[in-house]
């Protein structure tokens, strides 16, 4: 299994991507078999189309690491995703859409989409500054928001432009 990677993960649940195995339906009936053996795994779905595996599991991120190790998924990737993984202390979840807008972000980001019209960095900035925010970080996205105005790009789609109206009306309870 060393020719895949870790594509996405979240606690319990791992995809793998195996793109030189695509079309390979024994080489990913074998993977699955192979891992549903283990005891920490509670299931396995493997698509040779896509060279995916997605394996869902009981236990900590850490414990995922040691998972890999012993069925050969490079382990490099397997470590750093354990650490990546956030770690919720007794009692406490972290909100979906705060997952969400990250892996949105980070999806964004791959893409070469760093950042977005001089306006709404000015309204993200004032937004964060209403916040009470560590002041370098509206002055980042200030910063951000003149080079954007430099570059010609000044405003965001209508739908922000319509979505930060209705902020600034519900926030003043008209």
């Amino acid at each position: 299994m060393h020719d895949g990677a870790i594509e996405h993960a979240l606690p319990g649940r791992v995809r793998l991507r195996f793109r030189s195995r695509r079309g390979d339906r024994k080489f990913f009936e074998d993977v699955a078999r192979v891992l549903r053996e283990d005891p920490i795994v509670r299931g396995v779905d493997a698509n040779p189309l896509t060279g995916g595996v997605l394996i869902r599991y009981a236990g900590r991120p850490e414990q995922f690491a040691e998972l890999a190790h012993r069925h050969g998924i490079p382990l490099k990737h397997a470590a750093a995703t354990a650490r990546k993984l956030p770690k919720l202390s007794a009692g406490r979840s972290i909100p979906v859409s705060s997952v969400a807008l990250g892996l949105l972000a980070l999806g964004q980001l791959a893409r070469g989409r760093l950042a977005g019209s001089a306006g709404e960095q000015f309204w993200q900035a004032h937004a964060l500054q209403q916040l009470q925010a560590p002041g370098f970080v509206p002055a980042a996205l200030i910063g951000v928001g003149l080079i954007q105005l430099m570059m010609g790009r000044i405003l965001p789609p209508a739908s922000s432009l319509i979505a930060y109206a209705l902020v600034l009306r519900y926030r003043r309870g008209a």
